[in-house]
């Protein structure tokens, strides 16, 4: 079953994004993180449950992008328990979140992930999504 996570998740999504990151998050950041979610009205966190058990996540923002004159809606994180892998549950939230996007009136739906997760390269491949773009990043904790 795919939901709207609640404030009653946040743990098991926390240990879901640990997992999936290979380290502790920062505990008390990501409360404030994830409090910032649940107010924000372009976020959708959604959650799979298999039996009782928080099983996957996936997190939506729908935003607005001048050079794309609309709204996209990007996967900004997906996680499925690695238990739980090839059961179709990340399929699911990638299809609830895009549909989501679609109703919202998306015009491009993307997502940037590691290159060196190559899972989830192929996953979102089967997925129907392509390689496009390339991302930049600058860490604020290495500048002096």
């Amino acid at each position: 079953m795919i939901r709207y996570a609640t404030q009653k998740d946040e743990n098991a999504i926390y240990e879901l994004l640990c997992e999936l990151e290979g380290m502790s998050l920062d505990k008390e950041g990501f409360h404030e993180a994830y409090r910032d979610y649940m107010k924000d009205d372009k976020m959708h966190c959604l959650v799979a449950e298999m039996d009782k058990e928080v099983a996957g996540v996936l997190n939506l923002r729908i935003g607005t992008m001048l050079c794309r004159c609309g709204k996209i809606g990007e996967i900004v994180e997906l996680a499925v328990r690695n238990s739980m892998r090839s059961q179709g549950i990340g399929h699911g939230l990638f299809q609830e979140a895009y549909h989501i996007a679609r109703e919202a009136g998306c015009v491009r739906f993307e997502v940037s992930t590691n290159r060196t997760r190559l899972g989830a390269h192929r996953f979102y491949e089967r997925e129907g999504m392509e390689r496009s773009h390339y991302r930049f990043i600058r860490y604020f904790s290495i500048e002096k």
